[in-house]
């Protein structure tokens, strides 16, 4: 009991503990699950998620269904292995990527470019403050 005379567990006694002990069944069950859909999990489903999270992000399976006129329950049964996604899809994922990178270069090009410029003043600054300096 604490301080305003309620038992500080749920069980019969005060010193039972109500959450599951460490090796009970229901947790023996849990991570049997999690190793069953660790083991089954193919390479090209494994591809599927990361390409998705990548291109979509978080929530993915619907937008990356949409991009590739993709059934989302289809998607979401090649995502679970229930059904191996059709040449064609992996394709049209195939021109999704190409186009990402090509986007993602120029992106990249144009920072790049603006780093040389911020370098080139920050050195064109510390030339004239070294000339000043002398």
């Amino acid at each position: 009991m604490n301080n305003s005379g309620l038992p500080l567990f749920k069980g019969n006694e005060p010193d039972t503990p109500s959450l599951p002990l460490i090796g009970s069944s229901s947790m023996a069950k849990k991570s049997k699950k999690a190793e069953t859909t660790e083991k089954t999990e193919t390479p090209e489903m494994r591809a599927l998620r990361q390409i998705g999270t990548l291109l979509f992000g978080q929530r993915w399976q619907s937008d990356f269904a949409r991009a590739i006129k993709l059934d989302l329950r289809e998607m979401r049964y090649c995502v679970v292995g229930g059904r191996e996604m059709r040449l064609p899809y992996w394709k049209t994922i195939r021109t999704l990527l190409a186009k990402r990178k090509e986007r993602d270069m120029e992106k990249l090009d144009d920072y790049a470019r603006k780093v040389d410029a911020i370098i080139e003043k920050l050195e064109r600054r510390a030339a004239r403050e070294e000339r000043a300096a002398a």
